[in-house]
């Protein structure tokens, strides 16, 4: 599992002629950041929703 989260974290390369597999990149500008500070005080209201639509599958 290490290396597995390891080869994720670097994209994958272990150095410049070898690549294990396909990594991924996590960062995020900084539109993103501030738009995600944003809309963090609507967070409670959208997992509500998100809840009440779950017991309405559920029931049906």
């Amino acid at each position: 599992m290490y290396v597995r989260m390891h080869d994720l974290k670097d994209f994958g390369i272990h150095n410049e002629e070898v690549t294990a597999s396909v990594g991924a990149d996590g960062k995020m500008n900084e539109f993103s950041a501030i738009m995600g500070l944003c809309n963090r005080r609507h967070l409670g209201n959208a997992i509500n929703a998100r809840e009440q639509a779950f017991k309405r599958y559920v029931e049906e």
